[in-house]
């Protein structure tokens, strides 16, 4: 595969790639784990993809995930219909986060295809947080490594959550469901390894990350606000933009992201497959 640098701080596009012509190819997959783990962002341009195709491009990277609280593509359950409709003001992943952290093994990997994008705005911004690690000054790397962060979805999905007022807005098109169901905290590294390059990695979240184990909240908030500011400032991101046909895929192992709410009145819709991951260690 043939690659050139994105604009910003790390990915790449892969050039001359046709993404539905290659499912079923073993060397083809290979490969592109491998560019993944490198690059930890790659881009495609121009590809024609459907549910179930985009569904079986993901499966070259592992197993799918179901999402517990996200209506599915009908017929397609692996693949959720990320939707903002032009009358919408909230917009779907809009805070920094690491796809499912609060799972007890978390996403490997985020593929997301762009169906329709409105004329000016709607990027998504992608942040390196291996490249952020490195950049901690020692006496922060040497406080926070051993520690463990909490990591919950109860104020995002859960009764009273953030996507429950909006679904009782006057338009929702990201489906949610199973709000009810949605409850507890789940303990990871704050600092974890990457199971398959062995690269230490800041996994500290805006959106899902509540607190540090053992430590009271008026001392484990200015620490994470401290972390996350420092996780997503501009030396570590890359600014994605869109366009009909653009598949990214991320390793959201050692990534996380944001998706900009800069395009009122237009309407925004994507498709997302996640990649099934492990326990951070």
């Amino acid at each position: 595969m043939q690659t050139q640098p994105l604009d910003g701080a790390f990915g790449a596009q892969v050039l001359n790639v046709n993404l539905s012509e290659a499912v079923d190819d073993e060397a083809f997959a290979k490969e592109l784990r491998a560019l993944l783990l490198q690059e930890r962002l790659l881009v495609f341009r121009d590809q024609q993809l459907d549910a179930r195709t985009l569904r079986d491009v993901g499966r070259c990277l592992g197993s799918l995930d179901v999402h517990p609280f996200i209506e599915p593509v009908e017929g397609v359950p692996e693949v959720v219909a990320i939707v903002k409709e032009a009358d919408e003001r909230q917009n779907f992943g809009g805070a920094w986060h690491s796809e499912v952290s609060f799972y007890e093994e978390p996403a490997m990997g985020t593929m997301l295809y762009a169906v329709e994008t409105p004329e000016d705005g709607g990027d998504t911004l992608l942040a390196d947080a291996v490249r952020a690690w490195e950049a901690l000054p020692a006496e922060t790397r040497k406080r926070i490594d051993g520690l463990r962060a909490l990591h919950s979805a109860e104020h995002v999905y859960g009764v009273g959550g953030f996507y429950q007022d909006r679904a009782q807005g006057a338009a929702s098109g990201t489906k949610t469901r199973g709000m009810d169901a949605v409850q507890g905290r789940v303990s990871h590294p704050l600092v974890r390894t990457h199971p398959e390059t062995g690269e230490k990695i800041l996994y500290v979240n805006l959106a899902f990350t509540v607190g540090i184990e053992g430590m009271p909240d008026e001392e484990a908030r200015p620490l994470l606000n401290e972390l996350i500011q420092h996780a997503t400032s501009k030396p570590f991101v890359t600014r994605l933009q869109w366009q009909p046909g653009t598949l990214a895929m991320w390793d959201n192992r050692s990534t996380q992201h944001c998706a900009l709410n800069d395009y009122r009145g237009q309407r925004r819709e994507m498709l997302r497959v996640v990649i099934e991951g492990d326990r951070p260690v």
